[in-house]
């Protein structure tokens, strides 16, 4: 029997966060995560009953058939860190030529070495070497964060930082934002302020 994967969905959008903000991306959100946010924004992966399972050969017809011309994946969750023979599927999906990025958490499994981008956004103290492995660093900040919280963000060094706002289940937090705004500016350019885009125009 062929190796599955639990898929919580499979959609065709564009990047709302960070770096690579307004690409157009296929985005593979895998079911499961080893942690438990209690405000997640994305509390579907947590209902195994909602994942699909599919080979490789079926996730990518199914992006061939939403997404013919867009060569850029994104894997994200949930965590795809946590989902068995990740590298297979990486490895198989560089050999139909996509560039590959990975939202991820840092925990759960070792990144496949063939990922082309990695976004780190960490909850929990990692090994420096996840850090080294990130393209970018996303904190994302809740609006009572405060000087506790913006100490430890001062104790990460990296050339790519972001401060993300917490959203609210209906959209953008206005607070959380806010406070972001205000840090991203006292920082002078070290951490730069990512907009979840995505929902302030009403996509996925």
């Amino acid at each position: 029997m062929s190796k599955t994967y639990a898929i919580c969905e499979i959609f065709h959008s564009v990047q709302g966060e960070a770096t690579h903000t307004g690409l157009p991306m296929v985005f593979i959100r895998f079911s499961g995560c080893p942690l438990q946010c209690s405000w997640c924004d994305e509390p579907l992966h947590r209902q195994p009953t909602k994942a699909e399972h599919l080979t490789l050969e079926q996730i990518r017809a199914r992006i061939l058939e939403i997404a013919p011309n867009t060569p850029n994946i994104l894997l994200t969750g949930g965590e795809p860190l946590i989902a068995d023979e990740l590298d297979t599927l990486v490895e198989y999906f560089k050999e139909q030529e996509y560039w590959i990025a990975m939202e991820t958490c840092g925990e759960g499994g070792e990144i496949p070495a063939e990922v082309d981008w990695v976004t780190l956004s960490p909850k929990n103290p990692l090994p420096q070497t996840v850090y080294e492995r990130a393209d970018e660093i996303k904190f994302v900040i809740g609006p009572d964060a405060g000087d506790t919280e913006k100490q430890q963000l001062s104790s990460c060094q990296h050339p790519n930082f972001w401060l993300q706002p917490r959203a609210l289940p209906s959209g953008p937090d206005p607070r959380a934002v806010d406070l972001c705004y205000r840090w991203a500016l006292e920082s002078g350019g070290t951490w730069r302020l990512s907009l979840q885009t995505h929902k302030y125009i009403g996509v996925d």
